[in-house]
């Protein structure tokens, strides 16, 4: 009887192991995405067009050339802040999906809203709403 005991305590040892791996894992994945996020703002924010589109996945960045890129960000004010709150991954087959949604804030309190898509820890989509403007610009 105690060696089934034992064996029971080392099977739900070894998945309580797993589980937490996998949860750790996915944090890290999450801090990654956020950090990709944030460079390709402040790459964009900055005018270093060319870097933040590196950050695009190849399927995103062949349907959004530099100079498509260069249009919607030149007139965007630059986020001072940018905070993600809400994290969301799937991965099956080898490939992690995910979804990270926060705010930016400019220097003149403009905020927006900022939903990113990624797959493999490289965006596929990203949404900027409402657009804070230069000051002086349109949008």
């Amino acid at each position: 009887m105690l060696k089934g005991a034992r064996g029971v305590i080392v099977f739900i040892g070894g998945a309580i192991a797993i589980i937490v791996a996998a949860i750790w894992f996915g944090f890290q994945d999450q801090k990654g995405d956020s950090r990709t996020a944030r460079d390709f703002l402040a790459l964009a924010g900055s005018g270093q067009i060319a870097e933040a589109r590196a950050l695009l996945h190849p399927g995103t960045a062949d349907s959004l050339s530099e100079d498509a890129l260069r249009a919607i960000f030149d007139p965007l004010a630059p986020f001072e802040d940018v905070g993600f709150n809400s994290f969301s991954w799937s991965t099956s087959n080898g490939v992690r999906q995910g979804r990270i949604e926060g705010t930016g804030t400019t220097a003149d309190g403009c905020s927006s809203r900022l939903v990113f898509d990624m797959l493999n820890g490289e965006i596929t989509h990203f949404s900027i709403a409402p657009l804070c403007q230069r000051q002086g610009q349109s949008v």
